[in-house]
């Protein structure tokens, strides 16, 4: 039989063999997926670590009456089993060894996170928390539902669960700002305006709101008509935006409030003339001379008045404008009334059934009682051609035809 040599005798003798105490139920976590990590202690200390079998249920206290002491994290009076000891054997890194087993040792701890942050934590369909699990390999529990906890559960090896923890804090603090932001971005302001200028800030097709509500920034709403508070205009966002919008907004009040209102009397017969299809001719009227003109109804009281507001001398143009426009127009309308009444008259005749005398109806006017209608004189008929007097005969008294165009026929 071959003896050892000295040296491998000596090397064994340097060997030492401690014990690492950890719950069975880590053990998975601690090597890792097909034993990655504590493959990595191994070959960072030159040590050889022994996981026991999962059957091995017996006390450890059996082991210390052999005079030999549990090296984990476990008090003498301890009662351990056997399944949760770990064997490190090596020279004189084994405590450094056993130090980074139990570094791999997982462990939970609680986080603080206000409860209307975890539907941002979890994200859509639970992706931003899966992530996170992912990055630094950690488990992550929020509260149910029905308890409604601010606290967070976070369990993994120390390290990750530090990282987990310290990203988890870092994004409350981005969701707390986004609230703070949320806050001041809901600043606020109300301005009253009269509800007639509402359409000269909204401008054509929403121009000018728009234009507004894109440089600022701003969100405007308008109260609905005939609402007690229709005068009364919302703006939202920023403090210092909702300023500066409505300044741009009290600006055209302003201009507006600067204008002149004056009535001019129009017939409203003409009114469909001056707007034109689709009012295209009172806006051509309105650009030319920078007014608004305006209608009364059909309704008002007086019906034939029109409103022009604008710069003065622009006012007065359009008014002008407007005169002349209406004279020209009512020329037509008087024309087409008596057209309407000869339409009348002739059609009312027709109903009449009267008739010349060879049976023709007439229109119109109708002159009876003409030559025309007379038969033409008898030249043997003393009584229309008397002797004169000298003649043979004596005069004799003749009865005036009747008529002063003759006899009838």
């Amino acid at each position: 039989m071959k003896w050892p040599s000295r040296e491998y005798r000596k090397a064994l003798e340097s060997m030492v063999t401690i014990e690492c105490v950890i719950p069975q139920k880590h053990h998975h976590t601690v090597m890792g997926a097909k034993g990655v990590k504590v493959q990595g202690i191994t070959s960072e200390f030159y040590v050889q670590i022994k996981f026991p079998d999962r059957d091995a249920q017996e006390e450890y206290h059996s082991r210390q009456e052999e005079g030999q002491q549990p090296n984990g994290d476990v008090e003498e009076c301890e009662q351990v089993r056997m399944c949760d000891v770990i064997r490190i054997t090596g020279k004189q890194n084994c405590e450094a060894a056993k130090r980074a087993l139990l570094d791999l040792v997982p462990i939970t701890v609680g986080v603080d996170v206000p409860l209307d942050f975890h539907r941002s934590i979890i994200g859509q369909k639970g992706r931003d928390v899966r992530k996170l699990m992912e990055r630094y390999d950690v488990n992550i529990v929020l509260s149910p539902a029905d308890m409604k906890l601010d606290i967070i559960q976070i369990s993994g090896t120390p390290a990750c669960v530090e990282q987990a923890k310290a990203a988890v804090e870092e994004r409350c603090k981005e969701l707390e700002a986004e609230r703070q932001d949320r806050i001041l971005k809901s600043f606020e302001l109300k301005i009253k305006v009269n509800p007639e200028y509402h359409a000269k800030i909204i401008g054509k097709k929403g121009a000018v709101i728009s234009k507004i509500r894109s440089d600022r920034g701003v969100q405007i709403n308008f109260t609905k008509k005939g609402d007690p508070d229709e005068h009364i205009i919302i703006i939202t966002e920023y403090e210092q935006n909702t300023l500066a919008a409505r300044d741009d907004s009290m600006k055209i009040v302003n201009e507006l409030n600067d204008m002149v209102k004056e009535e001019v009397r129009i017939d409203a017969r003409v009114y469909s003339r001056l707007i034109g299809t689709r009012g295209r001719n009172i806006r051509k009227i309105m650009e030319q001379f920078s007014v608004d003109i305006k209608f009364s109804r059909s309704t008002d009281p007086d019906p034939d008045i029109v409103t022009v507001i604008g710069a003065e001398e622009n006012v007065l143009d359009a008014k002008e404008h407007l005169l002349n426009l209406e004279e020209e127009y009512m020329q037509d309308v008087d024309d087409e009334e008596l057209r309407e009444i000869y339409r009348h008259i002739s059609s009312r005749g027709e109903d009449d059934g009267s008739s010349l005398g060879h049976g023709r109806r007439v229109s119109g006017f109708v002159v009876t009682g003409g030559p025309w209608e007379r038969c033409a004189p008898d030249t043997a008929s003393t009584s229309e051609f008397p002797s004169f007097a000298g003649g043979e005969e004596a005069p004799q008294s003749v009865a005036s035809p009747s008529g002063a165009w003759g006899p009838h026929c």
